[in-house]
């Protein structure tokens, strides 16, 4: 009864790849040709490595800046000067556009090589980076003014 099921899960196996490789196929052959030029160009490239080095180097100065307003916060107690976060969080914002952006670019441009290229375990990561991105502006912007949530992604983001 084993070898029955295996045997059903194989053929149900060969006919969902043929199908999401002709489906991807599909999508790859009406991708814009502009788009696939633009995502395959070097500066595209250059420009994403920018993106990437200069998102670490913020990550790493608003983690300094959100540790000492809250060491600041801790020391005095609740009162004093408060600290403003908003210029951090439309930078951040910024940098979660551009990698939404270039995400759905490649995805667009090849379809077929970003789902079955060799690639395809960093395209996956890059995707969990974009929606822990889009959630953590949601989460912001809609959840409930409780800000453990938040501070629990800024964790995730720094471990990233």
């Amino acid at each position: 009864e084993f070898d029955y099921y295996a045997d059903k899960i194989e053929k149900f196996k060969k006919r969902a790849t043929v199908v999401t490789q002709h489906t991807l196929a599909d999508l790859d052959m009406r991708a814009p040709n502009w788009l696939k030029t633009v995502v395959d160009s070097n500066y595209f490239s250059c420009a994403s490595l920018m993106m990437i080095l200069s998102n670490a180097v913020f990550i790493g100065a608003s983690a300094q800046y959100y540790l000492q307003a809250e060491i600041h916060r801790f020391a005095s107690q609740g009162a004093g000067d408060s600290y403003d976060f908003s210029n951090y969080t439309l930078i951040e914002n910024l940098f979660c556009v551009w990698f939404t952006f270039e995400f759905f670019a490649r995805f667009i441009a090849a379809p077929k090589d970003f789902v079955l290229s060799e690639d395809n375990k960093w395209n996956m990561f890059d995707f969990a980076l974009v929606m822990s991105c889009l959630l953590d502006i949601f989460l912001r912007t809609v959840a409930t003014p409780n800000l453990t949530y938040i501070r629990i992604l800024r964790v995730v983001r720094m471990a990233r």
